[in-house]
């Protein structure tokens, strides 16, 4: 809300039209502008701090949503491992873990896959967090 109020005073101010924008949507149109023979229909996978769509686009403003997330967002779960791991955020939790794995050992440490009971597109990562949590406990990191 902040974001669009700000927005239309300054167009205000210089007597411009607004043109409102899915901000989800631009994500998944982005892939068209990097692969110009990106037809439609395609399936996109759209992850951010908040949010993991697995979506089917069918067409402009045309679009399935096959998953999403149901508990922590991806994002939540990379700030929360850095955090445990001491690891610097200034970049993010997930840039701090990926400088981190490239030094790492693939192999160290396995966990389990969830949700492989069900039956739909839909992620989780509130397991995979305790998961991790307790590695990090275990191994004493």
């Amino acid at each position: 809300m902040f974001g669009a109020r700000k927005a239309q005073k300054l167009v205000g101010s210089f007597s411009l039209p607004i043109i409102g924008i899915h901000h989800m949507e631009a994500h998944a149109l982005v892939a068209r502008l990097v692969e110009r023979k990106l037809q439609f229909l395609f399936l996109t996978l759209l992850i951010s701090g908040r949010h993991s769509l697995l979506v089917l686009a069918r067409d402009l403003g045309n679009y399935v949503q096959l998953g999403t997330t149901i508990d922590d967002a991806i994002g939540e779960a990379y700030d929360k491992t850095a955090r445990w791991l001491g690891l610097d955020m200034r970049k993010g939790g997930g840039s701090a873990l990926e400088q981190l794995a490239r030094e790492g050992n693939s192999q160290s440490i396995k966990f389990s896959v969830s949700m492989k009971q069900h039956k739909d597109c839909n992620f989780s990562y509130a397991g995979l967090k305790t998961q991790v949590k307790l590695a990090i406990e275990a191994k004493n990191m």
